[in-house]
């Protein structure tokens, strides 16, 4: 799990190493990143713009599983269009189409309500009423009618594929406004059943709507794992910076550019003079090697990213408990049958 956390230390300025050094050895909490603000109005939570989170569904779990797997590994994780190494798209295995098109239901139900004072065209989308997708132990407080049940999700999408272990997981992408205790994992249950073939294709529709509270499959807690959030207003106030996120180029290397090309206009007005000429080249010079370090300094931290995700995803897979997981799919599938035995064309649970 990542969570961003904002912390009241005035005197202090305090980097991730500082931080983790303090932690004890038997505390599995890292420090990814830090950042001192300027403005004290940021906060954490309330002023992301949007949230994101990743299930990791195991592809054992489709009906028809088995060719998902062998379909996956063939392919790059999170490439665009699923394209076969030699050029050609290739067919996306109905488990897996038929998941992607449970998630756009997901993320495409009509909504109640309008989304004012998010960012851009965030504001564009309505909000639906989550309360039958909340834990039940905050049921009693997710009414309906409350504000706090009603949520945008923006996108609900496969985003790539991961492999660990020998076993192959589809990273399911869930982006919003904000999620309900127990929610993430309730729209990959109903997901799942409806890719399955075990809940009707309209469930999200008609569990959406706010009319009651309806009983709802959820996925086993433990794979969820917070992505990243957003925080478009603050980005603006910083020339499109976004928090924990260094400039594209640092200020040394913008003006070693800026001088660069000064130089090389006047290399081009003034070539018959040698002195300018090798200003220029050693300008030039400058300003390849400024933009090399900034493409390494970029490439280095991709690289933990992806490094410390891997990690994540590891530690995630290897905790589950597979028998429970087991045993929750089968009785997945046997409520879902019995209440709904024709599911493609009865009515809902």
């Amino acid at each position: 799990m990542v969570v961003i956390s904002h912390l009241d230390l005035p005197h202090l300025r305090l980097s991730s190493r500082d931080l983790n050094g303090a932690l004890p050895p038997t505390c599995h909490v890292r420090v990814l990143a830090t950042e001192a603000l300027r403005s004290v109005t940021l906060h954490a939570e309330g002023d992301a713009t949007q949230l994101s989170v990743h299930y990791l569904l195991p592809l054992l779990w489709l009906t028809e599983g088995a060719a998902a797997v062998d379909w996956a590994r063939g392919h790059a994780a999170g490439r665009q269009g699923h394209k076969a190494r030699d050029g050609r798209a290739s067919s996306v295995p109905r488990a897996i189409a038929r998941l992607k098109a449970a998630l756009r239901a997901a993320a495409d139900v009509t909504p109640l309500h309008a989304s004012p004072g998010r960012f851009s065209n965030l504001s564009l989308r309505g909000r639906a009423c989550w309360a039958s997708f909340c834990d039940p132990c905050v049921a009693p407080y997710a009414s309906p009618s409350h504000s706090p049940s009603q949520r945008s999700l923006d996108r609900a999408c496969v985003a790539s594929f991961v492999e660990v272990d020998g076993e192959v997981h589809a990273v399911i992408e869930l982006r919003g406004d904000g999620f309900l205790h127990g929610q993430p994992e309730r729209v990959v249950g109903v997901a799942l059943a409806m890719a399955n073939g075990w809940l009707h294709e309209s469930f999200f529709e008609q569990a959406t709507r706010g009319e009651s509270v309806l009983d709802v499959p959820a996925a086993p807690a433990g794979r969820v794992l917070f992505d990243g959030a957003r925080y478009d207003f603050f980005r603006l106030q910083r020339n499109g910076v976004a928090l924990f996120e260094r400039p594209t180029r640092p200020t040394a290397g913008i003006e070693v550019a800026a001088t660069a090309e000064a130089a090389a206009q006047q290399a081009d007005v003034k070539v018959d003079v040698d002195a300018d000429v090798e200003a220029a080249a050693a300008a030039k010079e400058a300003a390849a090697a400024a933009k090399e370090a900034a493409a390494d300094a970029d490439a280095e931290a991709e690289g933990a990213t992806l490094r410390w995700r891997r990690e994540l995803h590891e530690a995630i897979v290897r905790r589950a408990d597979r028998e429970a997981e087991a045993a929750w799919l089968a009785h997945l599938e046997l409520v879902c049958t019995r209440r709904n035995p024709k599911p493609l064309t009865s009515t809902l649970l």
